[in-house]
């Protein structure tokens, strides 16, 4: 039988050797735990990519605009090797508070967004649309409503306040000495569809769309609408960049864009064709929102 004091002498040298041991493995996963981290961290790139925002303007549902755009979205994500999430807005107002926000790294808009986004925040031009942006005013096939001055003393139906079909046909009354909201009444409407159901039914004198959606089946045959203004032709929708997407990543996006009119991508632009933009390409629309404002502060 041991004595009690070597037991006693036995136990406090394993506690002593076991004691040193959990010091030695404490520093030791310290130094792995800590260190090898920070080495790694200076040594390496990060191991994902932040997501890129592609902001749609909301001149369709969201539901369509998913729908279109979505495979776009998609073909930026695999051009870049990055995630592009598709957005929009529920107005035309809170899409406008986004780009002065530069919420968004890549844009779709019409010309007017357009040229707040590259003249008055972070944005540059990327690509618009080759054809031709056309507004018309249509009244009911029966209506005695057929030129501009007719419309005096009446109210026409717009899109929202700040689509570019609103502001064209604005213009347009202003060139004709009619001013908006005073000789003729204007009432905005959140989509084409009621604003024409509204002409149809007399409720308003006429309705202001954009020309290319007369071209869905059978909605003039079956609507009885009649052209009785086209506004002067713009340049269409238009990408827009923001700054601070680098530049090697802009550049792959162009190309995408450019070649979207060859078809091998789907949904939105499969059967578009899209051209470089030129500064001059958005003059007239500079000129148009001075009109405006000259206007709007009488």
């Amino acid at each position: 039988m041991w004595g009690l004091t070597t037991i006693m002498r036995r136990t406090c040298k394993r506690r002593t050797t076991l004691s040193r041991w959990s010091l030695w493995g404490l520093s030791l996963l310290f130094f792995v735990g800590v260190q090898a981290p920070i080495s790694a961290a200076d040594d390496q790139e990060p191991a994902f990519k932040p997501a890129y925002r592609l902001g749609v303007f909301p001149y369709l549902p969201a539901l369509t605009i998913d729908r279109l755009y979505g495979p776009l979205a998609e073909s930026m994500s695999l051009q870049l090797d990055r995630l592009v999430r598709l957005r929009t807005k529920s107005t035309f107002e809170n899409f406008a508070d986004a780009i002065a926000s530069e919420s968004y790294d890549i844009l779709f808009v019409h010309p007017f967004f357009f040229i707040d986004a590259v003249d008055n925040y972070g944005y540059e031009p990327l690509a618009r649309l080759e054809r031709p942006l056309n507004a018309v005013l249509v009244a009911a096939s029966n209506s005695a409503t057929k030129t501009l001055p007719h419309l005096q003393g009446q109210t026409i139906g717009l899109p929202p306040k700040l689509a570019a079909v609103s502001k064209l046909i604005k213009s347009a009354l202003v060139e004709e000495g009619l001013r908006p909201g005073l000789d003729v009444g204007i009432r905005h409407f959140r989509n084409k569809a009621s604003c024409l159901q509204a002409t149809i039914s007399g409720a308003v004198s006429a309705c202001g769309v954009p020309a290319f959606i007369l071209a869905e089946p059978d909605i003039v045959e079956h609507r009885s609408l009649q052209i009785i203004y086209e506004a002067p032709p713009v340049n269409h929708f238009a990408f827009a960049i923001h700054k601070r997407v680098p530049a090697d990543e802009r550049t792959l996006l162009q190309q995408l864009i450019l070649s979207l009119g060859d078809g091998k991508v789907d949904g939105f632009g499969a059967k578009e064709r899209f051209v470089l933009i030129h500064d001059k390409d958005y003059a007239s629309v500079r000129e148009t929102t001075t009109n405006l404002k000259t206007l709007a502060q009488r």
